[in-house]
This record gives C-alpha cells, sequence and structure tokens, in this order.
C-alpha cells in the first residue's frame, strides 16, 4: 500500500527501514537525474543523491520536515551539488598548486643545481633522466607519479581509479618526487665526475 508522503516520513522518524526504502524508490530516479542537471556526471550525481539520503536517515530523528518532503529532498540534493562542486574546485586547485610546486621543484634542480645550463651535464637530457628514474620506483608509486605528472589528474581521480585514500597519493607522490630528485642529482653528479676523453 502506497503512504503519502507524510505518513511515510512519520514511519521514517520512527526508524521504519521499509518506509525509507519507499521514498528511496519513489524518488531515487528523480533525484539523480536532478543532481545530474548540476553535477553533468551519472557519477557524481548518484554519489550525492546517496550522500544526502544517508545523511536524512541518519539524522532522521532530529529533523523537523513541517511541509513537503518532496521539495525538502530536491533542496537537500541541491545543496549537496553544491557543496561537491566547492569541494572539486578546492580539490583541483590543491592539485594545481601541487602540480606547479612539482614543475617548480623539478625546474629548481635545471636552473640551481646540477642541470644548470652552464654544467657540463647536458639540460635537455632531464626528461629523460626523468623517465628513467621513474623506472626505478616501486611500481604503485611509479603509476601515481605518471598520473599525476604526465596524465594531469587530480588526487581524487588517481584515489578512485586505483582505489586508494587520497592520502596514499599524497604520500606516494611525495616519496617519488624526492626518489627521483636523488636519482638525478646522483646522476649529474657522475656526469660531472667523469673524465674528459
Amino acid at each position: 500500500m502506497n503512504f503519502p508522503d507524510n505518513i511515510l516520513w512519520g514511519k521514517i522518524r520512527s526508524g521504519e527501514i521499509s518506509a525509507f526504502e519507499e521514498i528511496f524508490k519513489k524518488y531515487y530516479s528523480r533525484l539523480c537525474n536532478y543532481a545530474y542537471e548540476i553535477l553533468k556526471t551519472d557519477e557524481l550525481a548518484e554519489e550525492a543523491v546517496q550522500e544526502t539520503l544517508i545523511r536524512i536517515w541518519e539524522n532522521r530523528s532530529k529533523l523537523d520536515i513541517a511541509h513537503s518532503l518532496k521539495a525538502y529532498l530536491f533542496r537537500s540534493v541541491h545543496n549537496q551539488c553544491l557543496n561537491m562542486i566547492l569541494q572539486l574546485k578546492a580539490e583541483k586547485k590543491r592539485h594545481e598548486k601541487y602540480a606547479e610546486h612539482l614543475a617548480v621543484d623539478l625546474d629548481a634542480l635545471m636552473i640551481n643545481g646540477p642541470y644548470s645550463e652552464s654544467n657540463p651535464y647536458l639540460y635537455e637530457e632531464m626528461e629523460k633522466d626523468i623517465l628513467d628514474a621513474l623506472e626505478s620506483l616501486p611500481e604503485q608509486c611509479r603509476k601515481i607519479f605518471r598520473m599525476s605528472r604526465y596524465d594531469r589528474l587530480s588526487y581524487q581521480e588517481i584515489a578512485n581509479e586505483l582505489n586508494i585514500s587520497i592520502n596514499t597519493v599524497k604520500t606516494q607522490l611525495r616519496r617519488g618526487m624526492e626518489k627521483i630528485k636523488a636519482s638525478l642529482e646522483q646522476t649529474a653528479n657522475k656526469q660531472n665526475t667523469a673524465p674528459i676523453d
């Protein structure tokens, strides 16, 4: 039997999971379509709706929906979508800042370190040596570094692709950068001390 939304909400507040499931079935697709109009991807739209519904279920006893449950659901999904957009923008900024730092860090090795143009070690060989240094990294670290430096993926995109946490991505990138820098410096120093024919 189909109950009106206000009756279903009363049942949800008292903890009846079957009433929540009925609301889920009734509104899930419509809410996903609405979220898609804002976020433009199915994956993010579904995530926004699921997060909203989970939060409503978890806070059901504290929520006071006096008027339209439908309006409340759509407004909540709308707010969740906006929050996700802000989070994605912040994550993108952090990634761009890191990528810029990474580029500056490697450039600093070329300009100020053993890769300077005045050094016999050829400036143009740096990228080749970065690729050689990459091969010495552990497989996951190498994969993450390539995805960040060459594919320009964000931390979140790498984490999703490899099914790991963002913190793992950051840690692996930091370790990879340290090892590559050490390898580049070591290679350059060998070149500097090599006998001249």
